[in-house]
């Protein structure tokens, strides 16, 4: 089975599985800005994530992980799968951190990762996404029927392959019928929600 990203609500372990996230926004800051409001509504500017890294594969779960971030677009995307258009996306830089317990403490320590492609196994791992690079070309501003999703597709260090042989692969363009069995692509739903009626 290929590794995967198991979402998470908190930066440990034992967090809570989730399979959706929310932005908060107001619709009262989405009016034009020539209205005297601000065109988008949000009330932050990324999305924070968190996910525990999971491979299942005893022979392998002691390998690098090689991961890839993207948002579904309808059109101009980097890899097509099936019918459905990808557009590869980064975290915000500096915000890739390495969470891990203190048992003697119960507290968490957040560790620098200079690299999100490159992950180890059973370990939670926090970023942010710009909210921008989640709009999918939307120019109306909020919308509360909208919705987006972040994927995280992930693999195995390839036996054969170096590491940097393996990100080059998997961040590479081009159409596929189905994913690679050696990948997974979990999707993360990031839901818009209205905090606020100041009208």
């Amino acid at each position: 089975h290929a590794p995967y990203a198991a979402y998470k609500n908190g930066d440990t372990r034992m967090a809570t599985d989730i399979s959706s996230t929310f932005i908060p926004y107001d619709i009262a800051f989405s009016q034009p800005v020539e209205d005297g409001g601000e065109a988008d509504g949000w009330l932050q500017d990324t999305v924070t994530v968190y996910f525990k890294t999971v491979n299942n594969n005893l022979q392998d779960n002691a390998k690098p992980l090689i991961a890839q971030y993207y948002v579904e677009v309808p059109s101009g995307g980097d890899i097509t799968i099936g019918t459905t258009q990808y557009k590869k996306i980064t975290p915000v830089a500096n915000s890739v951190k390495m969470c891990t317990v203190s048992n003697a403490t119960n507290t968490v320590t957040y560790t620098d990762v200079d690299d999100p492609q490159l992950l180890v196994n059973g370990r939670v791992y926090k970023m942010e996404f710009a909210i921008s690079d989640l709009m999918n070309g939307n120019l109306q501003g909020v919308n509360t029927r909208y919705h987006a999703k972040i994927y995280t597709r992930m693999r195995t260090q390839t036996k054969g392959k170096t590491v940097d042989e393996d990100k080059t692969d998997i961040g590479a363009t081009g159409t596929f019928t189905s994913l690679p069995a050696s990948d997974s692509m979990k999707p993360l739903n990031v839901n818009f929600t209205q905090l606020y009626d100041l009208r």
